[in-house]
């Protein structure tokens, strides 16, 4: 007679057969394989099963298609940090009524950065297993201001035609070349355009945020140089409301209100300069306007105070940590499936924000202004 194989539990000292997970006595887990003890295989199986479930009633978030194609190359690219998929989207929701009015080829894309925001808005898809994130440097101030080689697939499709680039750091030049998408990227200043004279059809930005007020008719002065007769430039930019409405900066004249200048300091610096971007009324806008020879032809303001504390506050605090997630994930094989289980997670809560965003009492602005 072969002896039965038991188990001790080592909680109540009872013998258990061998196979049994639990405890028949106190249903302690005495079989019950170990979290540490998971494969990486068993890893990648329960995240697609995860995503089996939760994915099970994905259902379109917008009527139109192409808004739909945006929201989710954003959250693709950008899903380490949400909030900043929801700024750039509802600047690409104003955008995409705008582009085919008054984006002609070529453009010139001053503050390009990487390109990748750009690239999205004329119809370039990513390809999944890549993101914002191939060059990113914590060891900067500006984490971003780094360099790696673009893989060749990193396109599913790439845009259509855009022209030309212009950025004022090296590294951003070298990425926003590197996507193959642009005619031509340079370095340079907003200021001191190096383009020929009525060189470009149509000129976007998304940067003049960075501009003092007092370089503003320098830039629109060489804008109207580059550009062509009729002409336009598209534009983003902060409005008299922004600073009313930024979370970390009002925390901070809160805090120096009540004489706490522990909390100030902390507040103020945790507004990681966001507050030193300058408020600009409409009425500004329109002496710069007559003073550079451009007309308004439209003005969209967006983004509410929720919108922008949320944008604000954020997960770039964490991002570091974020960022090593995502590199054991790379290692281990393990990024494709945990990266759709979180843009699966997160993608209906951010769309809720994407609601009454565009109203004429926002924080931020997009403008047309034609060469005239």
């Amino acid at each position: 007679m072969i002896d039965k194989k038991t188990i001790k539990c080592p909680v109540c000292k009872k013998e258990n057969d061998s196979a049994a997970n639990f405890c028949g006595f106190c249903r302690y887990p005495i079989n019950i394989k170990k979290i540490d003890e998971l494969t990486r295989k068993d890893l990648a199986v329960c995240l697609e099963s995860f995503l089996e479930v939760i994915g099970k009633k994905k259902k379109r978030l917008f009527k139109d298609k192409e808004l739909e194609r945006v929201y989710d190359e954003l959250l693709s690219i950008n899903w380490l940090r949400p909030e900043s998929v929801l700024f750039r989207f509802i600047e690409a929701k104003i955008l995409l009524v705008l582009k085919n009015k008054y984006l002609k080829y070529p453009i010139l894309d001053v503050g390009c950065g990487d390109g990748l925001f750009t690239s999205v808005l004329f119809g370039g898809r990513i390809n999944k297993k890549y993101d914002a994130y191939l060059a990113v440097d914590f060891s900067q101030k500006d984490i971003y201001n780094s360099y790696a080689k673009i893989p060749a697939d990193f396109f599913e499709k790439k845009p259509t035609r855009i022209g030309f680039g212009l950025d004022i750091k090296e590294n951003s030049v070298l990425a926003a070349n590197g996507l193959k998408v642009y005619d031509e990227v340079k370095t340079g200043d907003a200021r001191k355009l190096p383009f020929g004279g009525e060189s470009v059809n149509s000129i976007f930005s998304n940067m003049l945020d960075d501009i003092k007020t007092g370089d503003l008719e320098a830039v629109f002065a060489e804008a109207n140089r580059v550009l062509k007769p009729n002409g336009y430039f598209i534009f983003t930019t902060p409005t008299e409301r922004f600073k009313k409405s930024l979370f970390y900066y009002n925390k901070a004249k809160m805090a120096k209100k009540k004489g706490s200048k522990k909390e100030y300091a902390r507040f103020l610096e945790l507004d990681r300069g966001r507050s030193a971007w300058e408020s600009r009324p409409l009425r500004l806008w329109k002496e710069i306007f007559k003073e550079t020879s451009f007309s308004m032809v439209e003005y969209t303001e967006y983004g509410n105070t929720d919108f922008i504390q949320f944008w604000d506050t954020g997960f770039r605090p964490f991002f570091s940590h974020l960022a090593s997630i995502r590199n054991i994930l790379l290692e281990n094989n393990l990024y494709a499936p945990a990266k759709k289980v979180f843009t699966e997670i997160i993608r209906e809560y951010l769309f809720k924000f994407t609601k009454e965003q565009i109203n004429q009492k926002g924080a931020f602005a997009i403008i047309v202004a034609k060469k005239i």
